[in-house]
């Protein structure tokens, strides 16, 4: 995976100042449609903000993250660039939530007989913490993999995780064309008859 710079204008708020080339975004094939995708960024202190409770997330918040709105080139297989994104975040919070309201209804209905199912409280509290932990290192693998802002300034976006030949063929765009030296070749020399005619 590769990152790319990306110039913005913000005074027309149009997205790039220059059309981006016709290469998808995640696999540099083809693309067939833009997409348009919004980021947002803050920088490293933001995260020791948060920390400080409710008044460093107003900060982060309201002054720290940068957002910005770029149209992005996709091809038909790639069309959807959040879908498992999503299906992974909500997908879990989903079965999470259905695994919670499970496990009190069985507790709780389980819990007036003192039989052996009373020690099954201690194995589905580790079963869903095991569980848990496997969702948040997928989460983390699948946004290692997921096009991002790494830095939103004013005048560009750096994107990470993009297609290596989308990050050629953009660089590609923005240089100047480059100008070969053409060989000289020599001038025909006249004929001088005497030396008077070199002056």
């Amino acid at each position: 995976m590769a990152n790319v710079q990306i110039s913005i204008d913000r005074q027309t708020k149009s997205g790039p100042r220059t059309r981006l080339p016709l290469v998808c975004v995640r696999c540099g094939e083809r693309a067939v449609l833009l997409k348009e995708l919004q980021f947002s960024w803050a920088p490293a202190l933001a995260s020791l903000l948060i920390l400080t409770g409710l008044p460093g997330i107003l900060i982060v918040i309201l002054v720290l993250v940068k957002r910005a709105r770029l149209k992005l080139p996709f091809c038909e297989k790639h069309r959807n660039p959040g879908y498992w994104r999503e299906i992974l975040h909500y997908g879990g919070l989903s079965v999470f939530g259905l695994l919670f309201v499970a496990a009190v209804v069985w507790l709780a209905l389980t819990s007036r007989s003192q039989g052996p199912e009373v020690d099954w409280a201690g194995l589905i509290c580790v079963g869903v913490g095991v569980l848990a932990l496997l969702w948040l290192i997928g989460i983390i693998i699948l946004e290692m993999y997921t096009i991002r802002a790494g830095e939103i300034t004013d005048d560009s976006v750096t994107l990470t995780a993009v297609s290596p030949r989308f990050r050629d063929a953009v660089k590609a765009r923005r240089s100047p064309p480059v100008v070969l030296p053409v060989e000289e070749a020599p001038l025909p020399m006249a004929e001088v008859d005497s030396e008077d005619d070199v002056k």
